[in-house]
């Protein structure tokens, strides 16, 4: 009986899509697809067909990157955080962020992190409540930028 072919992404749906698998399914070093994946835009370090060929087999396997490496090796989280608090007697909601001062400061700044290569985490609050200290806890523990 012949054996059908899975899907790349199939084969790997049982574990996360390593950065291992996306070198041997494009042929180049373990470094290599590093590079080409999470290096400078400016893909004149590497020959055309090596790039394509590393980001044909990321985009075919389902890669995606795993961020809490990239910060263990490069020593940043790439996120900022934001706190919004609001007053306790707020009627809106707990972060306060209905508020339309409060929304278009976030999107602006979301905007200009995104520019520099982080991502916004935003943590909302009513002022005077566990719900803050709880939410620096949880940004401090995941060593968000700043």
């Amino acid at each position: 009986m012949p054996r059908s072919r899975r899907n790349p992404r199939e084969a790997v749906a049982a574990r996360q899509v390593r950065l291992r698998d996306v070198a041997e399914r494009a042929g180049v070093s373990l470094p290599t697809a590093s590079r080409v994946l999470t290096g400078p835009p400016d893909r004149n370090l590497f020959r055309p067909e090596v790039a394509a060929a590393v980001e044909a087999a990321a985009e075919t396997l389902g890669y995606r990157r795993n961020y809490h490496a990239l910060a263990l090796t490069s020593g940043r989280a790439m996120a900022i955080g934001l706190a919004l608090l609001s007053p306790v007697s707020t009627e809106t909601s707990a972060s306060g962020v209905v508020h339309g001062f409060w929304s278009a400061l976030s999107a602006g700044i979301a905007t200009r992190v995104r520019i520099e290569g982080y991502h916004l985490v935003t943590l909302g609050a009513r002022q005077g409540g566990d719900e803050f200290e709880a939410g620096l806890s949880f940004l401090r523990d995941r060593r968000i930028d700043s």
